[in-house]
């Protein structure tokens, strides 16, 4: 993951972070950007990201410099999984895996919870889990409460041996 030659000093220089909004508001007038005014525009993939020195910067990997003064090593990862909440409360540093962990139920999703679906020729809630590149087979079961409650242990498990 390359770095950007852009340091601490000078992003605090140019943009003043809220961390309880997680907005970045421009301290000087640049090109299209106006003193006061948020900065930066949406991606088309739903992160903030602004330019500085002819670079794009995304915000969320900004707060991390503006913040602790480095960029990250990992990526980070939005908690809430909204790409454009850049709150510090709802950014962490994160592994590929741990970043690729933290999604939604899939589209298909019948039974509401995440790696929870029905068996339908066994009639029972199978449930299964991905982590680190490998599926875990966690079992079926007759109630959708067990399979929940199972998924739910065994996430705590396969997150603590990771």
């Amino acid at each position: 993951m390359t770095h950007s030659s852009l340091t601490q000093e000078r992003l605090k220089t140019l943009l003043n972070y809220d961390a309880e909004t997680g907005v970045f508001t421009n301290k000087t007038l640049r090109t299209r950007a106006k003193i006061g005014q948020p900065a930066g525009a949406l991606t088309s993939e739903g992160y903030t990201a602004f330019q500085i020195d002819g670079q794009k910067i995304y915000a969320h990997r900004a707060v991390w410099l503006y913040v602790h003064g480095v960029w990250p090593k990992n990526e980070i990862d939005h908690i809430n999984q909204n790409r454009n909440d850049n709150r510090l409360c709802n950014l962490r540093e994160a592994d590929r895996f741990a970043n690729a962990a933290n999604t939604g139920k899939h589209s298909t999703n019948t039974s509401g919870h995440k790696g929870v679906t029905f068996h339908a020729r066994r009639k029972k809630w199978q449930v299964q889990m991905r982590s680190r590149n490998k599926t875990f087979y966690v079992g079926q079961y007759d109630l959708l409460a067990d399979a929940v409650q199972a998924r739910a242990i065994a996430e705590i498990f396969l997150h603590r041996a990771a």
